[in-house]
């Protein structure tokens, strides 16, 4: 329901009324000695306080208006909380603010060069229906919040990976006092708690934190088969990391080419772990079409190409935690970035 209005041309916000200014207005308006319409529609205003306590506007019974939708008591509920909290952090706030773009924002504040729109999302909407509004408040020049209320099924695709452009937070039923909180960084909060946190500066992003290395330590792996030419068992080595390696089915990346180079570098220079396994050496491969280093039979020299390794074998021996390995350091040509830690929302503590 609106919880704004126009008074004789000026707009009023029903939230700003002391329950006597309020009951002044509904007379006034039963007498006729004021105008009262809705911006949406500028039909007739009339003055209603909901179960909730929350004072608000209402359409004439029966009247239609295609520009607003009707809201839930506790939507209504909590975009009142929403609107208390950041007229008490001292921002210039309204509601149903019509922004340049069309969209009609439940709590707009603005403060110094800040501006912030919060959403209360209590129905159903697609995450690509988010990104498209979020698009229309980026292109007004302002930050908008959503407080969602995520279905139960398939909730997790709408937070996750966390987007600083796009920040959706769960709203979750407490069980002890059926309000609603919000979590960030594994902390519970109020809805009050949590838009004074926004309002503060202190509900902010961390993205991906990474370092970019030109060493990086690799896991070597051997395992037995048998050589697809002679059927004799051949040991064969492999490296494998699902950490910072760009993999190829097919041919090699070239932080594998840097990994495979220092892997013969190592079996000519004698290490042990490699001397029961056939040379490691730079040929050509049909199926691929060009030249890559990979394991050779030490017995009849036949190629056991990149395909035939990490479709066939590495698979059936990956899971086997007796494997032996080694681990080797390995100097990249171009230097790579190494994930340390996930993009999160978190909380700055208040100094």
């Amino acid at each position: 329901m609106p919880f704004k209005a126009i008074l004789n041309g000026k707009p009023i916000i029903s939230l700003d009324f002391t329950d006597q200014e309020w009951e002044q207005l509904r007379n006034d308006v039963k007498k006729g000695k004021v105008e009262l319409k809705l911006p949406c529609c500028g039909g007739p205003a009339y003055l209603r306080t909901s179960k909730l306590g929350t004072k608000h506007f209402v359409h004439k019974r029966g009247h239609r208006c295609k520009n607003w939708k009707p809201e839930s008591l506790e939507h209504m509920r909590l975009k009142e909380i929403i609107y208390r909290v950041c007229v008490q952090e001292g921002w210039e706030t309204d509601v149903e603010r019509i922004m340049p773009s069309g969209e009609i924002a439940d709590v707009y504040c603005e403060k110094d060069s800040r501006k912030i729109v919060f959403e209360v999302q209590l129905s159903y909407q697609t995450l690509n229906t988010f990104r498209e509004r979020q698009k229309k408040y980026i292109n007004d020049g302002v930050r908008a919040y959503w407080l969602f209320k995520p279905p139960k099924r398939d909730s997790y695709i709408y937070f996750n990976p966390p987007n600083k452009q796009l920040p959706i937070f769960a709203l979750e039923i407490d069980k002890n006092s059926s309000d609603f909180q919000i979590e960030v960084a594994s902390t519970m909060l109020s809805v009050e708690t949590f838009v004074k946190y926004v309002l503060e500066g202190r509900i902010r992003f961390k993205d991906r934190v990474v370092h970019r290395k030109t060493k990086i330590i690799v896991d070597v792996y051997k395992a037995a088969t048998k050589c697809w030419k002679c059927k004799r068992v051949i040991n064969v080595v492999f490296p494998y990391s699902d950490e910072y390696v760009s993999w190829s089915w097919f041919g090699m990346s070239k932080e594998e080419e840097a990994i495979w180079r220092q892997i013969a570098k190592l079996q000519r220079q004698g290490v042990r772990f490699f001397a029961n396994v056939g040379p490691i050496k730079y040929r050509y491969s049909k199926t691929v079409g060009e030249k890559y280093w990979m394991n050779t039979c030490k017995y009849c020299g036949a190629k056991i190409g990149n395909f035939f390794l990490k479709h066939e074998i590495i698979p059936e021996v990956i899971e086997d935690e007796y494997l032996p390995q080694i681990k080797i350091e390995v100097k990249l040509s171009h230097p790579i970035d190494i994930f340390v830690s996930e993009a999160k929302w978190y909380i700055v503590e208040k100094k």
